[in-house]
């Protein structure tokens, strides 16, 4: 019944130095973290505005924009394996892995597969990757500057103590939470938690998180926090009547349905739930 808020590296050089493959349009993003640069035509990058060496040149083909992945690895703290029966890379960073295979226009995120527009391929021994699509599933923001010919790729994260850094936080666990790490999302939850104590939803969010992992207890815990600052809060009358519900305590979850149909009749999720709960009329 819960509603669900729904890159050490290593390189391999069998097929010779790994290339990112960067298609990207539009305005320069604004962005509160750090910033990786890579210009066209030239071997090296920036990080923050300080220099560093490259042995490959990013360049421009068929509109589309050319740059080693092993530099933005490095420079994102990632890892980077290629797989040479397979044909397949993986990028791994912080409890997200993606991999991608040649020729197929399909990029893998900790297990579930999103379709691409384009495909890796492999070109003069080089493997590129559709990048705009691998930023974007670790979390980073990407944009292409004309007039300076640069890519950028931003690792997003906010000042410390900015008034969206909580809601920042708040996303990024749900991110994590989408895609099934818990440990993760219960993290991301807690930091918006400790910039802002008050933040019903990050409770909320946080004990769909406990429930994932099957820890009931502290998943009803947030949730009566969630409560106590929001008591109109239905979706965590709903959640805590599911964790009960999975306890045994029945009586417990058909009370806190009667709740969130107090608050909210037309709360369909809910009638389904006393439905299943076996209360007559519904």
């Amino acid at each position: 019944m819960v509603r669900k808020s729904n890159f050490k590296y290593i390189l391999l050089m069998a097929t010779g130095i790994i290339l990112l493959f960067l298609a990207f349009s539009g305005a320069l993003l604004a962005a509160t973290g750090g910033e990786v640069k890579f210009i066209v035509g030239q071997k090296n990058y920036t990080i923050d505005g300080k220099v560093y060496a490259m042995d490959a040149e990013t360049f421009i083909e068929n509109s589309r924009t050319y740059v080693p992945v092993r530099y933005l690895a490095e420079a994102l703290g990632a890892s980077v394996e290629w797989e040479e029966a397979t044909k397949m890379v993986t990028l791994t960073k912080e409890g997200v892995a993606v991999k991608l295979v040649i020729d197929q226009k399909a990029i893998t995120v900790n297990g579930k597969i999103q379709d691409m527009d384009v495909a890796p391929l492999i070109k003069a021994n080089r493997t590129y990757l559709p990048g705009r699509y691998v930023a974007e599933a670790f979390g980073c923001q990407v944009s292409w500057d004309e007039k300076t010919r640069a890519v950028s790729v931003f690792k997003t994260k906010p000042e410390e103590g900015s008034k969206e850094s909580e809601g920042y936080y708040k996303e990024l666990g749900d991110k994590q939470f989408g895609l099934g790490n818990y440990k993760e999302a219960i993290a991301y939850y807690s930091k918006a938690i400790e910039l802002n104590p008050n933040y019903a939803k990050a409770y909320n969010n946080r004990g769909g998180a406990y429930l994932g992992l099957g820890q009931y207890d502290k998943g009803i815990a947030d949730y009566n926090k969630a409560i106590e600052l929001d008591p109109k809060y239905a979706e965590a009358y709903y959640n805590q009547a599911y964790a009960y519900s999975k306890l045994g305590q029945t009586e417990r979850a058909i009370s806190d349905l009667k709740k969130v149909l107090e608050i909210d009749p037309n709360y369909g999720d809910a009638k389904k739930g006393l439905k299943e709960l076996g209360v007559p009329g519904y």
